[in-house]
């Protein structure tokens, strides 16, 4: 279920993804049958409940890598502007 598996590269749109976003971890599922593949990053640790009730999410998924970017970015936004108050470790 999860690409790349071990010794294979990620996909170039994806592989620039990792490298703008060391902290997380990205990969694609596969399509089945009627599900088309799926991009994913998911980040380690744990979140708070309250970094979660404002919007910080552990995995985040989206249909192309184009459109998992702006949910990294938004990601990235939402986290400094926890940190900034002292909520984001």
């Amino acid at each position: 279920m999860i690409h790349p598996k071990p010794g294979q590269a990620l996909p170039e749109p994806l592989a620039e993804l990792q490298s703008a976003y060391p902290g997380w971890s990205i990969w694609t599922s596969r399509g089945d049958g009627d599900f088309a593949p799926r991009c994913y990053a998911t980040r380690p640790g744990e979140l708070t409940d309250y970094q979660l009730n404002h919007g910080l999410a552990r995995t985040v998924q989206a249909e192309t890598p184009d459109k998992l970017s702006l949910l990294l970015v938004r990601q990235t936004s939402i986290f400094r502007n926890l940190a900034g108050r002292g909520y984001a470790a």
